[in-house]
């Protein structure tokens, strides 16, 4: 791919590829980061108790995924994206964001084989990290329904923690943590 990344995305400009995969009920997107024609990187993110189309899922992330990251690229490319979720994908990014993203659906050609690897790249990250992701999910959310419990409490959408620390009496300096949902 590395000959033809060079030739193919040379005057590109920056592309966001998202893929997705799925293994044993669990899900991860793989979003690989083209900048000015180079491929500068990729995350797996793992997705833990989720239900839904593939597409659905993919649409979501992406809409949460750019709420979190300053840095929009001039294209997107996903693969299998019916027309209708295209369209609302497109506005939502035109409203919340003031810029018109192309996004592309490739039927050959390097951005398909860029799809193809993120896809295995997203799989092999959910074969080999299940029982890290599995206990990562014991260690939080299985933690906050115990603290739920514990407190007699419905539900728990947010904690605030504290720390006020000083100097002899002196110097007093406080920070706040806030985790929601």
């Amino acid at each position: 791919i590395d000959k033809e990344l060079i030739t193919s995305l040379a005057n590109e400009n920056d592309i966001d590829i998202f893929s997705i995969a799925e293994y044993d009920e669990s899900f991860a997107i793989n979003v690989m980061m083209i900048r000015k024609g180079q491929n500068v990187g990729q995350i797996n993110y793992p997705l833990i108790n989720i239900v839904g189309e593939k597409q659905d899922i993919l649409m979501s992330f992406i809409s949460g995924y750019y709420d979190n990251n300053s840095v929009l690229p001039k294209e997107i490319v996903l693969k299998e994206f019916n027309d209708e979720k295209l369209e609302i994908l497109q506005m939502y990014l035109l409203s919340n964001f003031n810029k018109a993203i192309k996004i592309t659906i490739p039927k050959i050609g390097i951005k398909v084989q860029f799809l193809q690897n993120g896809e295995k790249n997203a799989l092999d990250f959910l074969i080999h990290n299940k029982e890290r992701i599995e206990k990562h999910e014991r260690l939080t959310i299985d933690a906050l329904d115990k603290i739920k419990s514990i407190l007699n409490l419905k539900r728990l959408n947010r904690i605030e923690c504290f720390d006020i620390s000083h100097i002899s009496g002196q110097f007093a300096v406080a920070s706040m943590v806030v985790f929601e949902n």
